[in-house]
């Protein structure tokens, strides 16, 4: 017969001083990592990077602009944005502790309509793949890093 007792207090316990002791960096580096890394995932789309979303020209001020963006985050490719204006890409943070947001952006002004499509030219649809597989890949990495940090914690 098996038996198992879990003291639930101390567990709590010992999470709470986890968070408390780790938390804080643990999201400033994972969020500083979900910008930088939504912003490189669009560039590979834009380029053609993934089969289900139509290939843009990847060597213009759009792509680019989304590079100035993944840099202004802490992109770890150090990719040159040549084609890109200043303020064209922006990454701007709010908060701390565990309460940290990066907001990148592309402000170049046919973003929407490379994104949604126009009249003329169907729907893009890099920013949403980019973030289904951010999301996915950030879903597994956190779960990983999580688990260390407990492992390490005890």
């Amino acid at each position: 017969m098996l038996s198992l007792s879990l003291n639930s207090t101390r567990a709590k316990r010992s999470l709470n001083a986890l968070f408390r002791a780790k938390g804080p960096a643990f999201v400033e580096a994972e969020v500083k990592r979900l910008a930088s890394d939504t912003a490189d995932r669009v560039v590979k789309a834009v380029e053609g990077g993934y089969p289900d979303v139509p290939e843009r020209v990847g060597t213009g001020r759009y792509r680019d602009a989304w590079i100035q963006a993944g840099n202004a985050a802490g992109s770890r490719l150090g990719r040159t944005a040549r084609a890109a204006h200043p303020g064209d890409g922006t990454a701007f943070k709010t908060g701390s502790g565990l309460r940290v947001t990066i907001r990148v952006a592309n402000n170049v002004e046919y973003g929407y309509q490379i994104e949604y499509g126009g009249p003329h030219l169907p729907p893009g649809g890099h920013v949403r793949r980019a973030l289904k597989v951010v999301r996915r890949d950030a879903t597994r990495r956190i779960k990983l890093e999580f688990k260390r940090l407990w492992e390490g914690a005890r």
